[in-house]
């Protein structure tokens, strides 16, 4: 769920690895990850532009405790190329809960590409490093109605961090333009 009031902020509460099914042969910690994602963007003209943001949440399972509070912090600088191709590229710093292995700091770089204007998005971003977060995610979003998103996507692991490859499929609900 996006609330996007006035004035470049966005306030978010999303959870992921929300599971669909529980394979009980498999240790799966951290299902529903649920997270409180606030991020402000400057629009320096129509081209250029910085985000900053926070997201901070836990994992909601029927994992046993102690819970454990992730923190991913990042900051981006935005570039416009044209109304069909936007770059962004910044860093991000993520605590180790998050990471899986310790604080980290990487860089991330990303693209998207209007495919069919106010419709059809493919976004795709790297995440650096050799921990649970490293590696690309593509994701190709369809804007059903001005306030309903689905997507579908990818995870790319990073080589030798361990991680596999993984589906995404979700939806978001937006406020953005009725403020």
């Amino acid at each position: 769920i996006d609330f996007s009031p006035s004035d470049g902020w966005d306030i978010q509460v999303a959870s992921y690895n929300v599971p669909v099914y529980q394979d009980p042969n498999l240790d799966q910690s951290f299902q529903a990850d649920t997270f409180i994602n606030v991020t402000k963007t400057f629009r320096i003209n129509q081209w250029f532009g910085v985000l900053i943001g926070s997201q901070n949440g836990a994992y909601l399972s029927a994992s046993p405790p102690p819970m454990q509070w992730q923190n991913f912090d990042y900051s981006l600088a935005l570039y416009q190329v044209n109304r069909f191709v936007s770059i962004r590229a910044g860093m991000y710093w993520a605590n180790y809960n998050m990471s899986g292995t310790t604080d980290v700091l990487g860089y991330l770089p990303g693209i998207t590409l209007n495919l069919v204007e106010d419709t059809l998005t493919l976004q795709a971003d790297y995440y650096s490093g050799q921990s649970s977060l490293s590696g690309a995610v593509v994701n190709l979003q369809y804007q059903a109605t001005r306030y309903f998103q689905t997507y579908i996507g990818v995870g790319v692991p990073e080589t030798d961090s361990g991680n596999e490859f993984y589906g995404i499929l979700g939806f978001s609900l937006s406020s953005k333009g009725v403020f």
